[in-house]
């Protein structure tokens, strides 16, 4: 990196937050460091981060946001400049009447978790976070573990630092930040225009977080199954009458991984059925699962679901070496079987979450220590299968991505288009999304 280059970001962010020794820049890389130029900058605000795009653009280097816990490979051989989010960590305000909460791009699930649960009100959880920032995941599109109920996207009102330096206000506050205070953006719903972009046509950096009072009553029923095809069937049909906003089908290996000190043995597929709202409806909405469940096979465990609560107030994070993607319920068997036949030994952890009252799927197989022979082989064939096969990657990156575009050539183009458009010298996030763009 050329000198005048980082003391202009050290002029920015002060000498203390511009990292150059290779050991501390490698905790940002899954494997080894590349060998490219690198500087990696922690800025505190929007006003320096609109200063670094601006050096950046100036200087013509490329700058790359830190959207996940580290940067998958292939990196970049231009390199560039990293922002790290970390200092950006200040919740701007809960508005408990209008159930909001503004917040900067550092801010972490347990921050967020902690300065809502003071004043009666929680956000949903993740079931396959890939950071520990909630704008990251949120603007990433994250399954949210509550998503049999709610709506896939938790957030509106993004403020958004574009390749030249001027802010873009997605929602209602471009109006007044006094009537920043909407779950929904009004009018045209330009923070869709960013989520799931990959901050390649400008850089989030706060936005408006969806949040919801604490329930009077809840309960997390566990029921186990010797058999897949009935768990799914029932987190298929039970989130059609709207009686739980979480529906979950876990392998046991999936829940060792969340809960690795869990005594005893368990059942092969655990069915996890979550209930909230006032004690009635929640006494009346967990006996109607119950019912279904047991209709279907399902043992109830009353001792895991009180165990496993704790689990359940915390965001989950998704390994580096997984298959995520949707697909409809009645495909779900399908898929397991394919994964299964290319994997040998114990085989991954599964979870597959209820999307949209029953209608789809969240599917997650995660692969853990210890690792099949050849695992990245064994993941790049096995993605391969899935794509062909019409499993929808809804976050596809690096060889996923090449494949997935290859077959959606007029969106790639439209895609490039805009890139062109909103940052014509290709200075945000270059080739991270997909490579050419």
């Amino acid at each position: 990196m050329k000198q005048e280059v980082t003391e202009q970001l050290s002029r920015i962010v002060g000498d203390g937050h511009v990292i150059l020794d290779p050991d501390k820049l490698s905790a940002y890389f899954r494997d080894s460091m590349p060998r490219v130029p690198l500087v990696a900058v922690t800025p505190k605000d929007e006003a320096e981060v609109i200063d670094l795009v601006e050096v950046c653009a100036r200087e013509d280097v490329p700058l790359f946001t830190l959207k996940d816990r580290q940067f998958p490979d292939p990196f970049p051989e231009s390199g560039g400049v990293i922002i790290d989010f970390k200092r950006m960590n200040r919740i701007e305000r809960v508005d408990k009447r209008n159930l909001t909460a503004h917040i900067q791009r550092g801010v972490t699930w347990e921050q967020l978790g902690k300065a809502l649960e003071g004043q009666g009100l929680k956000t949903l959880m993740p079931a396959a976070a890939t950071s520990p920032y909630v704008l990251d995941n949120m603007v990433s599109r994250v399954i949210m573990r509550s998503a049999a109920r709610y709506p896939e996207v938790q957030v509106s009102n993004l403020r958004v630092v574009l390749a030249d330096g001027r802010v873009h206000l997605t929602g209602s506050h471009a109006l007044a930040e006094d009537g920043c205070d909407s779950k929904d953006d009004g009018g045209p719903n330009l923070s869709r225009w960013y989520i799931g972009a990959e901050d390649i046509y400008g850089i989030p950096v706060r936005g408006t977080a969806w949040v919801y009072p604490l329930p009077k009553a809840e309960t997390l029923l566990f029921f186990g199954f010797d058999e897949l095809a009935p768990a799914l069937t029932a987190i298929r049909n039970i989130p059609r009458k709207e009686v739980c906003d979480q529906a979950l089908v876990m392998n046991n290996r999936y829940l060792g991984r969340l809960a690795p000190d869990l005594p005893g043995s368990v059942p092969q597929w655990l069915l996890v059925l979550g209930c909230e709202g006032h004690p009635r409806h929640v006494e009346f909405h967990a006996g109607v699962c119950r019912n279904d469940a047991s209709a279907l096979g399902g043992r109830e465990l009353p001792e895991l679901g009180e165990s496993m609560a704790p689990v359940f107030r915390g965001a989950w994070i998704r390994p580096d070496h997984s298959h995520g993607f949707y697909t409809f319920l009645s495909r779900v068997s399908e898929f397991h079987d394919l994964v299964a036949s290319r994997v040998s030994g114990e085989g991954p952890a599964e979870l597959y979450v209820a999307h949209g009252y029953g209608r789809a799927a969240w599917c997650e197989f995660d692969y853990l220590e210890p690792y099949p022979k050849d695992l990245d082989a064994t993941l790049e064939s096995v993605n391969d299968d899935l794509l062909e096969k019409g499993a929808y990657f809804d976050r596809p990156l690096g060889k996923v991505a090449e494949r997935f575009y290859a077959g959606n050539v007029a969106y790639l183009e439209q895609i490039r288009r805009v890139k062109n458009m909103m940052d014509p010298k290709r200075i945000l996030n270059p080739d991270q999304l997909v490579k050419g763009v």
